[in-house]
């Protein structure tokens, strides 16, 4: 019987034409969208305090932000697998410009319910930040599935360290607004959203995971044998967790931690600093982050994840508010311990599942993760009005010990080792 040839489409020139345009392309609505990553904990919770009148409620603004993108990221993985990810990244982009359109209008009329409706939908800009990553890795080898990921997490880098001096160039626009200064991070985040969702749109075509599906079905690739199902799960379940457990104490300790140092007299413009280098650790580590998962693979960099984190918490628990440079270093850690769990959960989950081409399973972690966030924020916004800072970073400090002794357990087990 004659071998089926493989149409031109699927040629591999094609697919890897149609692989390096994917790439270029999540690369440049990365960068451009990452200027709205860190808006949120800058600028957030001092709108919400205008609003409020009060200073009680720190971890709200990001607890609905990633409340909007637990939602919207499952589903997104359930159009993206009807449609396509072109349309379900542009889509979750083009909402989260919304969002922030809603919080200025907010912060214009003074309004509080339209404040957390904004709030709520700003945050499918993050939403479709993590999608991007599996946009990346549906036509990557399983081999380079580590390099796929860290190419999303990259880009961001440099749009979330630049906001903060992008930020300064429309103080003129916000004035004449007649916005509250602190308002104007979402302007350009706005734009910014906006611009990454005409990219997508426009630029990713054909579109990776309609390639990938297409891919799939002419060379008859499945797993089918109880064995690989029962393993799959095991594993989807190690990468979920992994990417559960380091948003939720990085949720948690950042929700509170910048106005804490902010009442314990440090400068603004240090807060402002610290949370830069903190997102730039979270994003920037990627560069070696995703070669190291390919290398080492994903449980050893789950355990360095959940180390580092622990680490972490233990510094800024015996750490004053006001000590920059020991708080510089914690914070880097925490988001370097982010960025290895991220990575390495996500490279499991893509392992998990029929090398990684199925995005409602996707969905519901990155879903999982962020409600795991919103959790983690108001939980602490909560303890540190009740107890004081310090208690809140034990119970950080606990859930992080926790997560490592969960890896150390499912290392025993052989979960994760091959992913």
């Amino acid at each position: 019987m004659a071998k089926q040839r493989r149409p031109e489409h699927l040629s591999q020139e094609k697919i890897s034409a149609a692989q390096d345009n994917t790439l270029k392309v999540v690369m440049v609505s990365q960068l451009v969208s990452g200027v709205g990553l860190p808006t949120t904990i800058l600028s957030g919770s001092l709108l919400s305090t205008e609003l409020f009148g009060a200073e009680s409620a720190p971890g709200i603004p990001a607890a609905l932000s990633l409340l909007g993108a637990g939602v919207v990221a499952y589903l997104l993985g359930l159009l993206a697998k009807a449609r396509g990810r072109r349309l379900s990244l542009g889509l979750g982009y083009a909402l989260g410009g919304l969002g922030a359109m809603l919080v200025l209008i907010a912060a214009k009329f003074a309004s509080t319910p339209l404040l957390f409706i904004g709030l709520i939908v700003y945050g499918s800009g993050f939403a479709a930040s993590l999608h991007s990553r599996y946009a990346g890795s549906d036509l990557a080898h399983p081999t380079n599935r580590g390099k796929a990921i860290r190419v999303a997490f990259f880009a961001s880098t440099i749009g979330a360290v630049a906001a903060p001096s992008l930020s300064k160039l429309i103080a003129e626009p916000t004035q004449s607004l007649e916005l509250p200064s602190y308002a104007g991070p979402f302007i350009l985040s706005a734009l910014a959203y906006l611009f990454a969702a005409i990219i997508v749109l426009l630029l990713m075509r054909p579109d990776p995971y309609v390639l990938a599906q297409n891919l799939a079905r002419f060379t008859g690739a499945k797993r089918s044998s109880a064995t690989s199902q029962l393993f799959d799960r095991k594993l989807a379940l190690f990468g979920g967790t992994t990417m559960f457990a380091v948003m939720f104490v990085l949720s948690g300790v950042m929700a509170v931690t910048p106005s804490h140092m902010a009442e314990a007299g440090m400068h603004p413009e240090a807060v402002q600093i610290l949370i830069s280098l903190h997102i730039a650790a979270m994003y920037l580590t990627s560069l070696v982050t995703g070669h190291w998962v390919d290398t080492f693979g994903a449980q050893k960099i789950a355990f360095a994840a959940a180390s580092v984190s622990l680490i972490s918490c233990i510094i800024i628990f015996f750490t004053p508010g006001d000590s920059v440079y020991l708080l510089l270093i914690a914070l880097t850690l925490l988001g370097v311990g982010w960025n290895f769990g991220l990575i390495s959960g996500s490279a499991s989950t893509l392992a998990a599942n029929n090398l990684g081409k199925n995005p409602q399973l996707q969905a519901k972690g990155d879903a999982a993760l962020t409600f795991g966030g919103a959790v983690a924020g108001l939980l602490a916004g909560w303890l540190v009005t009740v107890t004081g800072y310090s208690a809140v970073m034990l119970v950080f400090l606990i859930i992080a010990a926790c997560h490592l002794l969960f890896i150390l357990f499912v290392a025993r087990k052989g979960i994760g080792a091959q992913a």
